[in-house]
């Protein structure tokens, strides 16, 4: 109980309640928790920031869906992942006729490997109109004047390119379930993870890492960027590209369209850094 908070009561008025109440609860063990919440004296809380994590859940036909995405620097890139995804999947990569008739296990790997694709080309896709306008802008000022200058002549343009820059610098990591017919499939990229808990006869818990992690701290991804001509000895010291701890995403135009304005990034040979990446 925070000393000095206003009581608050029950519903029925009968008691107190405490600044814990309202917290989700596991209804097997009575543990709960909440995450970027901020208390306030009369006992009642708010977000401290924008939540930037999503998931969600679908079922079609023979198919179900859980995804938990991760997501930096915004909310545009989760909230488009968390309406492509089961779209992508359900309704286009599975669609009605190949669920009926039933796809074997390379095709369904297949299948979910696109839907990343086609969610991460998807969000790009939307960024058209705002980098064309990102473009008009830039072309617009004056190249040889100062940034002090340029601003008191140009302060809504520069502005505007500002807000621009927010909006597409967002991303996010993801994990992916797919139960279909009876088999469990997952993929993910970034170091979002799916871990798969059993327990025997006698009650022993038992955890199993379903996926990978892609980072500087995965050798498979070091040889992966070292053979885009990136310096991995720097990598590994820094740990981080572009401020991001993971090597693959979805979104993230900041480094996958702007890479040259990142000097780690800038002696690669081809092909996005950041890359979309699967784990099965």
């Amino acid at each position: 109980r925070i000393i000095g908070m206003m009581d608050r009561w029950s519903r029925d008025g009968q008691r107190p309640l405490s600044w814990t109440d309202d917290i989700p609860t596991c209804p097997y063990t009575g543990v709960g928790f909440a995450t970027n919440q901020r208390y306030h004296r009369d006992g009642t809380r708010c977000e401290v920031h924008e939540m930037e994590d999503l998931s969600f859940n679908h079922v079609y036909g023979e198919a179900s869906i859980y995804g938990v995405l991760d997501g930096h620097d915004g909310r545009k890139v989760v909230e488009y992942a968390r309406q492509r995804f089961p779209v992508e999947l359900l309704l286009g990569e599975l669609p009605g006729s190949s669920i009926r008739c039933g796809l074997n296990e390379s095709q369904v790997k297949a299948a979910l490997q696109n839907s990343f694709l086609q969610v991460d080309r998807g969000f790009f896709s939307n960024l058209d109109a705002v980098l064309a306008e990102r473009a008009q802008l830039t072309f617009s000022l004056p190249e040889s004047m100062n940034s002090l200058l340029a601003y008191q002549e140009h302060q809504l343009e520069i502005d505007r390119l500002h807000d621009i820059q927010i909006e597409v610098a967002g991303g996010a990591t993801a994990v992916v379930a797919l139960v279909y017919q009876g088999n469990l499939y997952v993929a993910n990229v970034g170091d979002s993870r799916a871990l798969l808990c059993t327990s025997d006869n006698q009650g022993m818990l038992y955890v199993q890492n379903l996926t990978v992690d892609h980072n500087t701290k995965n050798p498979n991804e070091l040889a992966r960027l070292a053979n885009l001509g990136l310096d991995v000895e720097l990598l590994t010291r820094g740990k981080k590209i572009g401020g991001l701890e993971h090597t693959r995403s979805i979104g993230d135009y900041a480094l996958k369209g702007g890479y040259k304005d990142f000097d780690i990034l800038r002696c690669r040979s081809s092909g996005h850094c950041l890359m979309v990446g699967f784990n099965f």
